[in-house]
């Protein structure tokens, strides 16, 4: 078996700035349809009324739309957050810290997703409602 040359191998180092930068650019792509359904909460919003017309709403989105000021600034913060650990020294604990990111990331975004597509549901069961019974 061949050895590999002292110039071919990998630093572990090397291997961990290299999942760290992954998690920093995964989160950072994730980041930017968090931040733009923060900004669209008040236009779905009129959609939903305009569509449901004084059904209430699913408790996930009223939560949406109460905290869509707590939802933009999470949004903003993620990403800074996830920069920040370009700076930590340590790579193990940059690496946790991206991971924790990165959850949080996709729960906020699985989260608001499903808040603002909920009243769609609610649209389509009436439908389906009506025409069960007509």
């Amino acid at each position: 078996m061949s050895q590999p040359n002292s110039s071919e191998t990998i630093s572990p180092d090397a291997v961990a700035r290299a999942v760290r930068f992954g998690f920093v650019a995964l989160i950072l792509a994730l980041s930017y349809p968090n931040i733009q359904r923060a900004l669209d909460i008040e236009i779905y919003q009129q959609i939903w009324s305009d569509m449901l017309s004084g059904t209430p709403l699913p408790w996930a989105t009223v939560f949406v739309i109460k905290a869509q000021p707590l939802l933009f600034a999470v949004s903003i913060l993620l990403p800074l957050l996830t920069l920040a650990t370009l700076f930590i020294s340590r790579l193990a604990t940059s690496l946790y810290l991206c991971s924790v990111l990165l959850v949080l990331t996709l729960t906020q975004l699985f989260f608001t997703w499903h808040a603002i597509t909920a009243p769609v549901y609610e649209v389509v069961k009436r439908m389906q409602g009506g025409a069960a019974g007509a």
